[in-house]
């Protein structure tokens, strides 16, 4: 096995088992993988369209329209029209979104500190050193 392929099927196996690890500890707030990236968004300023919203976590704009409807059932926003241009609509918190920012923050960094925790803090520096390369490789950085 090549050095590429083993990083590779490590990097895929941590990555399914970090997806998996935060689904099952955001779904006891009823919160879904991803949907935390909009409630942190949301938290650091409310009110955001849904373009904004997508802009700041970098996401496409279609795949967080899709994301909104299920956070609205879920009762975590709001969706309302824009009150100086009604062709536009804004993302509000409900009280239960609000509610949940002490707890979905300290889930997820609980799971950061797990997901370290067998990792010296050298060990540590060195993996997200090694990560943030691989990303810059994968952009042609």
């Amino acid at each position: 096995m090549t050095v590429a392929k083993d990083v590779w099927e490590r990097f895929t196996e941590v990555s399914r088992a970090m997806k998996g690890e935060t689904e099952r500890r955001l779904s006891v707030y009823g919160v879904h993988v991803g949907q935390q990236f909009v409630l942190e968004c949301l938290w650091a300023e409310d009110g955001l369209t849904p373009s904004e919203i997508a802009k700041r976590i970098g996401i496409e704009a279609a795949t967080l329209t899709r994301a909104l409807p299920r956070m609205e059932a879920a009762g975590l926003v709001r969706r309302r029209p824009d009150e100086r241009d009604r062709r536009r609509i804004r993302t509000w918190l409900t009280e239960h979104g609000q509610e949940l920012r002490g707890p979905v923050t300290e889930a997820m960094a609980q799971l950061q500190r797990d997901a370290v925790a067998l990792l010296t803090e050298h060990e540590a520096e060195l993996l997200a050193e090694g990560l943030s390369r691989m990303r810059r490789s994968l952009k042609g950085e």
